[in-house]
């Protein structure tokens, strides 16, 4: 290369070619974001407002993340969405309900220059990750107050007045009030216990709503879920509860009102009938030609039962001797659960059990049976036979009656 300014044919030195890249990628004004970061009482539909910067004056699209941990934010806005260029997102458009009501959320934008559909050499550009908590208004639905309207029994239907409030300063939503039975220290819902709120309440305003209550004789399983709705004698209480949370109320402290009952044991199971059938009946409810009741040995004894408690009959046991000298020996005996007494068998229930008398007896004219049963409380009623004969049999040499 000659030397400038001189004259001269000097050779050319080998030519040198320098690369310089000067970066326009498009950086976030840190400086400004509405709202500000850390601000606190914004409205439940915020407009989010950002700045970014393009050296060069390219078009610029945004990538909006968001949510309530920082650490898992999701996609509110994607590039090339309907709002395509804004750098501001307002949630009474853009999301389809309110935020919760004092609650921080967490926010950050990305940023691409239009046209450029990749990542910026393996990373998108970022914001920091912003923040802001929510106004504290909302909504606030009690329940107040709760109104037996009937008596509580077993084995029935109660209607309740139970009072809800709305205690905030936002209009309330419609709801659900569910039931639930707590006695010995669990808890099962109602299969039949619900009510419904029928008008969005005003900020002040209150409504009564008729809730029905179904005490049932037996609890009921429906897939997974056991409805234990069998009135206990004592304490017990029932749980009236919003059946699903509202995200606008501001206060969930309320949502549920505990009634409590006391119900008195009116003593222990009633039998309403007892009878013992052989070749006759002992009580004469099945006709029969002979004056006296007996039994052979070898047959098959009858016991008839129907008894009742006002709650539950929990226990039954059947014993017999076969002198008034001995001690009673148990024949048979059921754990029960319902208010209503039958026998229960492999594949049904009845009334009746059935008891093989031994056929190598002593004959006897003193036999006897009884019956003891027990209510949830351990009440016991105790009823017991007349004296009875057991005798030999030998077919033909009485008349068979029965």
């Amino acid at each position: 290369m000659p030397f400038l300014g001189n004259k001269g044919n000097g050779a050319w030195s080998n030519i040198r070619s320098l690369h310089i890249n000067i970066q326009d990628w498009p950086y976030f004004d840190t400086s400004y974001q509405e709202p500000a970061n850390g601000a606190m009482n914004v409205s439940k539909a915020p407009v989010l407002r950002w700045r970014a910067i393009d050296a060069d004056g390219d078009e610029l699209d945004y990538y909006v993340c968001f949510g309530t941990d920082p650490n898992e934010l999701y996609d509110f806005r994607l590039f090339k969405s309907n709002f395509e260029g804004l750098n501001w997102t307002d949630f009474s458009i853009e999301y389809h309900k309110q935020l919760i009501p004092n609650q921080t959320y967490y926010w950050q934008v990305w940023v691409r220059e239009k046209g450029h559909y990749s990542d910026y050499y393996g990373e998108y550009i970022k914001s920091p990750i912003w923040e802001f908590t929510t106004i504290q208004d909302g909504s606030d639905l009690a329940i107040i107050n709760v109104v037996s309207k009937g008596e509580i029994l077993p084995d029935s239907t109660v209607h309740f007045d139970v009072t809800v409030k709305n205690l905030g300063n936002e209009i309330a939503g419609t709801r659900i009030i569910n039931c639930s039975y707590i006695k010995d220290e669990n808890e099962n819902p109602f299969w039949t216990g619900h009510g419904y709120i029928q008008s969005k309440l005003q900020p002040g305003q209150s409504e009564i709503v008729d809730v029905k209550v179904r005490f049932r004789s037996t609890p009921w399983i429906s897939g997974e879920t056991t409805y234990d709705n069998v009135l206990v004698s004592g304490e017990s209480f029932i749980k009236f509860y919003f059946q699903f949370a509202d995200e606008q109320d501001v206060n969930n402290n309320n949502n549920q009102e505990v009634y409590t009952i006391n119900y008195i044991d009116l003593g222990g199971p009633t039998i309403q009938r007892f009878e013992i059938v052989e070749r006759c009946s002992m009580y004469k409810t099945v006709s029969c030609v002979f004056d006296d009741f007996w039994a052979r040995m070898g047959h098959t004894l009858e016991i008839k039962l129907d008894a009742k408690d006002d709650v539950l009959i929990k226990k039954l046991i059947i014993q017999y001797r076969y002198n008034t000298s001995e001690l009673w020996a148990e024949m048979y005996s059921q754990d029960h659960n319902s208010p209503n007494f039958t026998f229960s068998h492999n594949n049904y229930s009845s009334d009746t059990y059935e008891w093989l008398i031994p056929s190598n007896l002593e004959e006897t004219d003193s036999a006897q049976i009884r019956v003891l049963l027990y209510d949830d409380k351990n009440n016991e009623t105790i009823q017991e036979s007349e004296l009875f004969s057991i005798y030999t049999w030998i077919s033909g040499l009485y008349f068979d009656i029965y």
